[in-house]
């Protein structure tokens, strides 16, 4: 699942969220088109909202971290060295930044940490993460984020 996809359920979801009943089922069905297994996502997700009387961020949220696994191999609460990943603070086209925590005791520090799109690692977009982390270490200015560490893994 890529995020032109992920964004395209979202607002499946949200739409058919003020239907109800066959209204519903029949919007979901010509929003998905021929794509049983979509169908059977915005669905199944429409019915946990209803049986457990959920907000619809925790739904999302709950699909959200099954997506971060699936594209980045990641989600909050994971571990990337020393830092354990939060939660999600942002993302574009090239990543996800993810809030995160320093959780070996050698000293407590609040991070982000980008993690780049499984579909997005190449040569080109390794060079350019490379050229980001250095002009972010060379900036130094107080409404600038500060890098703390860099590389791959």
């Amino acid at each position: 699942m890529d995020t032109e996809q992920w964004s395209k359920i979202k607002n499946i979801f949200h739409q058919a969220l003020a239907l109800e009943g066959l209204e519903r089922e029949s919007f979901v069905r010509k929003e998905t088109s021929d794509d049983e297994s979509l169908y059977k996502m915005i669905m199944t997700m429409l019915d946990t909202e209803n049986e457990n009387q959920l907000d619809t961020t925790q739904v999302v949220s709950s699909n959200m971290k099954q997506f971060l696994q699936d594209n980045f191999g990641v989600q909050s609460g994971d571990k990337v060295d020393v830092y354990q990943l939060e939660t999600v603070l942002g993302e574009g086209g090239m990543g996800t930044v993810f809030k995160a925590r320093r959780v070996d005791k050698e000293f407590d520090i609040e991070v982000a940490i980008k993690v780049i799109h499984r579909e997005q690692i190449n040569s080109e977009t390794l060079q350019r993460f490379q050229s980001e982390r250095q002009i972010l270490a060379n900036l130094n200015h107080p409404n600038i984020a500060r890098l703390i560490d860099g590389g791959t893994t």
